[in-house]
């Protein structure tokens, strides 16, 4: 029996955490990393609702002069992970700016990432307010934090992706949904925004 396969390409700003969030999936040390050049691509194999899914994961530079690499090889993609750093105040423009570049693309989830959890100086963003245009778009949308020195935070994240993409592919049609999940932790402190 095949295994179901995925695309997934990782994109966002230079110093947000991409490459860190891959390896922590992928199980492999996330210190001393170097910048990703150009492009990066890797596959694994997780289960989802006990089924083998076989993912390609296209991990991409956030460095400016690479940005016009990533449309190609973001064509096709069935998930898209926007990360971005959660201690960056200015950080919704950036997501904005990600979901542009990607509108044309037409995954089928859509994860807008808040790398860097772990850290004292974490802000707080109204991610409702940047995703709310997007609710026409034919994505599913999930929204959440974690922290690439986690590996089960990120896990959970793709966990989620996944379960999402494998529901709608068997039942033959998408609908627009954004799902937002955060930590027990988190959700005392948290007014309207996540």
């Amino acid at each position: 029996m095949s295994r179901k396969r995925y695309k997934c390409c990782v994109v966002g700003d230079h110093g947000v955490g991409k490459t860190s969030i891959v390896y922590s999936l992928l199980g492999k040390p996330t210190n001393n990393l170097q910048s990703t050049i150009g492009i990066d691509f890797f596959s694994t194999t997780l289960l989802v609702n006990t089924k083998d899914v076989y993912m390609n994961i296209w991990d991409t530079a956030g460095a400016e002069r690479f940005h016009s690499l990533m449309d190609s090889y973001a064509r096709d993609s069935d998930i898209i992970v926007v990360v971005y750093d959660l201690t960056n105040k200015n950080a919704m423009q950036r997501v904005t700016y990600w979901l542009r570049q990607i509108e044309h693309i037409k995954p089928s989830v859509v994860v807008v990432l808040g790398n860097k959890n772990d850290l004292s100086q974490v802000t707080q963003h109204c991610v409702h307010d940047v995703l709310d245009p997007y609710t026409r778009q034919n994505w599913c949308v999930v929204s959440t934090r974690c922290s690439s020195r986690k590996r089960s935070s990120v896990q959970k994240v793709f966990q989620k992706a996944i379960t999402m993409l494998v529901d709608d592919t068997e039942n033959n049609h998408m609908v627009n949904k954004i799902v937002r999940f955060t930590s027990k932790r988190n959700h005392q402190t948290q007014k309207c925004c996540t």
